[in-house]
């Protein structure tokens, strides 16, 4: 039986809807206006979760790193997480933030996230995945950076802790990376590997590779967006500008419906279009009672509402019982 995951009133896996991430990360900029901004945005394109990055510059990295005083300037306050998420939950939206540190998890999981997102550049912290796990929550983890062998690691240690609730993010490191190193068909790898449901988190400059990851059975897709590429930040380049990810996500609800069950059924308009376009036997000139058909004396034609010419052999060598005059079509009842 395919593993389901359920995040708030969403089913994640296979037979059910794309779960897309709409990852606001830091491109708020530090502003809970354009927050809130890029939170319409997500739920005018139909996304399933805004998603944001919870951390301050001391818990993410070294006072020495370069980055250190650009991270200082858009970190944001627990107090402006509790109006963000109460305005998801206003806009039909789930929130969702990755977290980096025990302590933030702590604080995500008290403000009611349904599920904890671990960040590609986690994957190999185990201490902090089992910390994670230990919340009960179901768990997206990003595989960004990673090796087959790491990412076993980290779903063991999420299972050892008794949680089983995983997706797994296909993910390459790189903002972009290039479509040709993108490596879609190791999501069956995953999948296969793993026996969880498996996804896509998207860094590439385009609608068409996500899109194309839905077709090879992604049931998550996580794609960062933006108000404006140009903007200054951290992340703007790399994300979708609302106009792509509304192109998107309405790109992979057609997809969803183009693949189907598997199964071949003829309905719809094709159901209808069948005696329109097949062809029936026809008399190719009269033929008289008792005369012996013959291929010379038959045609094909649309449309289909008489004998199908796969039974043509079945009439071969007969006699007409009645007579046929040309253009009239040829029945079983019509031959001895």
């Amino acid at each position: 039986m395919e593993k389901i995951i359920r995040i708030g009133d969403r089913k994640i896996g296979h037979g059910n809807p794309t779960f897309v991430i709409a990852e606001i990360g830091i491109n708020h900029n530090g502003k809970i206006e354009l927050a809130k901004k890029l939170i319409d945005i997500a739920v005018e394109a139909g996304a399933d979760v805004a998603k944001f990055q919870s951390w301050t510059a001391e818990s993410l990295v070294a006072r020495n790193n370069p980055d250190f005083n650009r991270l200082k300037d858009i970190e944001f306050p627990k107090e402006l997480h509790k109006e963000i998420a109460d305005y998801c939950a206003n806009k039909g939206i789930i929130f969702m933030s990755s977290a980096f540190d025990n302590k933030e998890v702590d604080f995500l999981d008290e403000l009611g996230v349904p599920a904890h997102k671990i960040a590609s550049c986690e994957l190999t912290n185990l201490p902090f995945v089992s910390y994670v796990a230990k919340k009960g929550k179901p768990i997206i983890i990003s595989t960004g950076f990673g090796k087959l062998d790491e990412v076993s690691d980290a779903v063991n240690t999420i299972i050892k802790n008794g949680n089983k609730n995983i997706i797994l993010l296909h993910c390459i490191g790189a903002y972009p990376p290039n479509p040709e190193d993108m490596n879609l068909k190791y999501m069956h790898v995953l999948e296969k590997e793993f026996g969880l449901p498996v996804g896509l988190s998207d860094h590439s400059m385009t609608t068409e590779i996500p899109i194309a990851a839905v077709a090879l059975g992604a049931v998550c897709i996580e794609k960062h967006i933006t108000l404006d590429k140009n903007m200054e930040g951290f992340d703007h380049k790399a994300s979708m500008e609302p106009d792509e990810l509304k192109r998107m996500i309405d790109g992979i609800r057609i997809v969803e419906k183009a693949l189907g069950t598997g199964e071949r059924e003829i309905k719809g308009i094709e159901a209808e279009l069948i005696k329109v376009m097949r062809k029936s036997v026809l008399a190719a000139k009269d033929i008289s009672i008792g005369e012996t058909i013959t291929d010379e004396l038959m045609t094909v034609k649309r449309p289909g509402e008489g004998l199908s010419a796969k039974e043509i052999p079945k009439i071969v060598g007969r006699k007409a019982k009645r007579p046929i005059k040309e253009g009239d079509y040829i029945r079983l009842e019509d031959i001895e």
